[in-house]
């Protein structure tokens, strides 16, 4: 069993500061939106990049918070799919919401997904 380190639980420390700390417990990390988009606003993606490797951190996703069931917010989700590629993140947050009053829970993830994958090519 492996454990994985998550960036989004600690709020008072900045992205750098986190890794630093789990690095030592873990080789896999989550990453928060919030913490990326703090770090990147003084450092480039290719500073977070050699944080990674300097740590021997893998990245298995980024949390945020879209969800599936609200209204499809195309711009936060193609910043961070482009993240996701950039940074060679294997797997995508799914964020579900309650179930849509109109809508099936099934009916909204399927729109989400097509959506997704609309945005991926």
């Amino acid at each position: 069993m492996e454990l994985v380190w998550s960036t989004s639980n600690i709020w008072n420390l900045s992205l750098e500061e986190v890794l630093l700390l789990g690095k030592d417990f873990s080789k896999y990390v989550i990453l928060d939106m919030g913490k990326i988009r703090g770090f990147l606003k003084e450092k480039s993606i290719d500073n977070l990049k050699n944080l990674f490797h300097e740590y021997d951190l893998k990245t298995l996703m980024i949390i945020h918070d879209e969800k599936v069931g609200e209204k499809f917010d195309e711009e936060k989700i193609k910043e961070i799919l482009v993240l996701s590629h950039r940074l060679n993140i294997p797997y995508f947050f799914i964020n579900s919401d309650i179930k849509p009053e109109n809508l099936s829970f099934i009916v909204a993830m399927e729109v989400f997904k097509r959506n997704l994958e609309r945005l991926r090519r």
